[in-house]
Order: structure tokens, then sequence, then C-alpha cells
């Protein structure tokens, strides 16, 4: 029995191909940190020794914070450590992380609003009576305010807010709540917090108990969609902004030749066989279009030209152009766009044994049907009263002149 994760759900929900390589195959590629992953550690890791010195009755001054957060950042940073954002700088995160610590240090110091239970706490949830799909999970920190009134807690430093309608839906802490409510008995109420600590802000959001049963068919429905999806082995790539940030860039098939040919010299990068393929592909894909304006352009004139000679064939020095125009049968539900008379004639083809010789989208049958002879005339009489008669457009049938045209 495989025990799912919000991360691994959310990573096939994002791209299958993702989840294949990080879960199935796992291929031996060079592991990158982004510097947003980098930042993220940081601050957790100096939000969870504040927490960790409070249970023990210690609480860490706003610069010993900072010189914590400091320290860590010098320890752990390494070169490769990339970004991804155009024009920022290690910096420019660093400052970002000491900002945004000073924010939460100062919004809630001295820390009395709740009590701490834990900190990283795994939980695993049971998603179903028979405990055949479970979750696990681990909580940044889950406090109380009073007995039987739980606080999930998740600190985020990503630098984009949700509205509340995103934290309304999310899955991950109301998995949480559940794997709470099913390890504690007192559970009589749980608030799920976000913190986002670059804009300094606290959005809250809560569950029903009806809520949190839908959810777990949810999240059940979607482990059997994922599981079928890796025995069927149907996981395509899903190409997205978050394609920046994945270790798989450079073997995935929709960003392989990407990641070959953008490091390449300018001359190198227009001889390269891809890159020579496609530009040329793109000219004459250009070229088609412009000539496909200009035959429609052309096709309109020798409309009118034929009109006013009253001629259905013109020609030209090799070639003659036949000009035909017929007029189209139309089920008159498909102009009126009326479901009553939609219902009728569809009622009316299937009484008569018509079903398989009408196409009532394409209109080919149809018409084949009425402009033959198959159809015994009062059936053809009954079914012309569901029809309309359009004019048609008209068709161009280019031939070379034969010896007799050449004159």
């Amino acid at each position: 029995m495989t025990i799912y994760s919000h991360s691994r759900l959310s990573t096939f929900e994002n791209c299958p191909l993702q989840f294949k390589y990080k879960y199935i195959e796992k291929p031996d590629i060079v592991r990158r940190t982004s510097i947003e992953a980098f930042l993220g550690s940081r601050c957790h890791e100096s939000l969870e020794k504040l927490y960790k010195l409070l249970i023990d009755r210690r609480l860490l001054t706003e610069e010993e914070l900072l010189d914590d957060f400091a320290r860590r950042w010098e320890q752990n940073f390494t070169d490769d450590i990339y970004i991804v954002k155009a024009g920022r700088t290690y910096e420019n995160y660093f400052e970002r992380g000491k900002k945004s610590l000073t924010d939460y240090y100062r919004r809630y110091a001295p820390f009395e609003l709740d009590k701490t239970l834990a900190l990283e706490l795994r939980i695993v949830v049971d998603l179903d009576k028979s405990g055949d799909y479970k979750l696990q999970g681990y909580i940044d920190r889950l406090s109380e305010i009073e007995d039987g009134h739980y606080r999930i807690h998740d600190y985020k430093t990503a630098g984009t807010l949700m509205g509340q309608k995103y934290f309304d839906q999310d899955r991950q802490l109301a998995l949480y709540q559940i794997g709470i409510s099913q390890m504690y008995t007192d559970v009589e109420s749980v608030d799920l917090i976000w913190h986002y600590l670059t804009f300094d802000k606290e959005i809250h959001s809560s569950r029903k108990p009806d809520q949190l049963e839908e959810l777990k068919v949810e999240t059940v429905d979607l482990i059997k969609k994922i599981e079928s999806a890796v025995d069927r082995d149907d996981l395509p790539p899903n190409e997205s902004a978050l394609c920046d940030w994945c270790d798989y860039y450079p073997i995935c098939p929709a960003k392989v030749h990407l990641h070959k040919t953008e490091e390449l010299p300018p001359r190198e990068f227009r001889q390269e066989d891809g890159v020579r393929l496609v530009n040329r592909y793109i000219e004459v894909k250009q070229a088609l279009s412009e000539l496909k304006i200009e035959k429609d352009h052309l096709q309109q004139e020798l409309e009118l030209y034929a009109l006013q000679m009253n001629a259905t064939v013109l020609r030209g020095s090799d070639y003659k152009i036949r000009i035909k125009s017929e007029p189209t049968y139309k089920a008159r539900y498909t102009v009126s766009k009326n479901e009553k008379e939609k219902e009728e004639f569809l009622q009316y083809i299937k009484t008569h044994g018509l079903s398989d010789e009408v196409m009532v989208v394409h209109g080919i049958k149809l018409n084949s049907l009425l402009k033959g002879d198959k159809l015994a005339p009062e059936i053809r009489d009954e079914l012309l009263e569901h029809i309309v008669l359009e004019e048609g457009k008209p068709r161009f049938y280019p031939s070379k002149l034969k010896p007799r045209d050449d004159y």
C-alpha cells in the first residue's frame, strides 16, 4: 500500500510526467535547489527554533532570531542554488527573509496567543473506513487556544498572495484537520491558518464535517485516478510556469531541446538541426497562410467575374476553373436553434429508421439522401418539412485545358 502525501497528489495534478520521474522512474539527475525553496527552508527552521525554545520557556529576542536565520543561510548556502526570476539577486531574497521574520516577530511577540502543542508534527490520515487509502503530512505548527480548540499553522514564503477562495478550497490543511480529528478525541474545532511571511498576512479558513467527508472521497478518487494512469503508463508532460523550477527540465520531452539549445552561441544556435527545421517550418506556414488569404481573395473575384459574365467556367492559359454552387439541405433546428424542432426532427428520423443515414452535424448524408432517389416520395416530402434549403457556397474545380478547349 502506497501512503500518499499532498505533495505527491499535487505533483500528479501539476504534471503527470514529473510524477513518473519523481516517484516511479527516479532517474539519476542533478538535483537543484531554487532560491525560493532555500529561503522557505531557512525561515521554517528559524521559526521552528523560536517555538521550540518557547516550549522550554525561553523567548528569543528579535535580534537572536535574525542572527539564527543569517547563520543558517550562510551555513547552507551553495553556489548551485539558482534564481529563475530575472533581475533578482541572492541578497534580495536574504533581505526578504529578514524582513519576513522581523514582521512576524513584531506581530506575535511575546507569542502568548495560543499554546504550541507540536512542531513539524507527522500525521497519517485514514481516507476510508477499510484503511486502504492513507495520506501523510507534516504540520508546521499545531497549537491550541483552549481545550478542544486547535489551530493548524502553515508558513509560506511565496511571493504571491492568493485570494480567500483559494484557501477555502485548499486540500492540504483540510486533510491535516482530518488527521488531527483522528489523532485526538477532544477536537471541537480546528482553525486553519496560513502565515504569508512576505506580506505579513494571516489568512484563516475552516471546514465543516460534511466538507471533510467529501474531501476524503475526492482524495480517494484522485488516488485511484493516479494509480490507473500509472497502470496505463499514461503520464504525459504538462507544460506550465512551474517548468522553470523542475529538476527534470533537461530530460523532459517538452523541454529537452530547449535545454540543449538555450546556452548555444548565436551561430551554433542558428545552425542546430532542430532550430533550422523549426525556423523553416514557420516560414513555410506563414507563406501558406499568406497564400490562403490571396486564394480566398481570388476566389471572390472569380465568383464576381463569373456572375458578371453569366459563366460557370473561366479559362486561363493552361487551366480552366469550373465554378459550381449548389444549395445545401440543413435540418431546420441547426439554423433556428429551436430545441422543440430538434426533438421533432430526431424523433422523425429515428421512427423511420433514418438515424444511420442522416449525418445531422455535417449534413453530408442528409444532402445525398434528399438529392438522390433512395427515399420513398412520401417519406422525402415529410422529411422536407424539417429541412431548410440554404444557398450553397461556390466551389472551384480547376482542371488542365484539353486540346479542344485551347482555341
